[in-house]
């Protein structure tokens, strides 16, 4: 890839280390009422998901996310399993109802 990238553009660009770039998802989830609204309705009585977690810790995760304010905290591991959380209801939803 390199060398393909040093054709057209030039030596030094292309053989720069590659950088870690973060995406700004944390601070959505923090700041987004209907995101936190998705993330609770992960505990409701209706969610596919309860068959495979306890609702009560679903909660837990994610008032202990939406009270951390830090995006560089421990948080920013549980508001990527809360994304999988949701991920994971929607795909259910969508290919596991009987």
């Amino acid at each position: 890839m390199r060398h393909l990238a040093a054709r057209q553009f030039s030596s030094e660009f292309a053989n720069m280390q590659k950088r870690i770039f973060s995406s700004p998802l944390q601070d959505w989830m923090r700041n987004s009422e209907g995101l936190h609204r998705a993330f609770l309705s992960l505990a409701s009585n209706e969610a596919l998901i309860n068959d495979h977690m306890d609702s009560r810790r679903i909660t837990e995760l994610v008032e202990q996310f939406k009270a951390d304010g830090s995006s560089r905290s421990p948080s920013r591991d549980l508001g990527n399993m809360l994304f999988s959380l949701l991920g994971l209801e929607i795909w259910l939803q969508r290919f596991a109802r009987t």
